[in-house]
């Protein structure tokens, strides 16, 4: 479960194993779990690197480890890290944009 800054905002990603309502229906248990459309989420953190960890050591898979680069016209210095969820969802981590 993913909150916004405000507090106000939730996305949550659950596994593929999750048997929970998805798309406005909840999952019979027939029925093979309907998964969304998301595929790449970023945020901002406070640190790329720590955040990186975590999402390893609570199951996600990595896509591409901490580092610094250049984002924008003009260019802005970042640090970012991405990792795929349990579900294939590629989440990307921004620390230190000003944007």
């Amino acid at each position: 479960m993913l909150k916004s800054w405000d507090g106000q905002t939730f996305i949550e990603v659950f596994d593929a194993e999750a048997a929970v309502p998805m798309q406005g229906e909840a999952a019979k248990l027939t029925e093979q779990v309907k998964t969304g459309a998301l595929l790449h989420l970023a945020m901002r953190v406070e640190n790329a690197e720590a955040a990186y960890t975590r999402c390893l050591l609570a199951g996600a898979s990595p896509c591409i480890e901490p580092m610094s680069l250049l984002l924008g016209n003009p260019a802005l210095p970042v640090r970012n890290a991405l990792v795929y969820s349990p579900n294939g969802e590629v989440i990307e981590f921004l620390e230190g944009q000003p944007f």
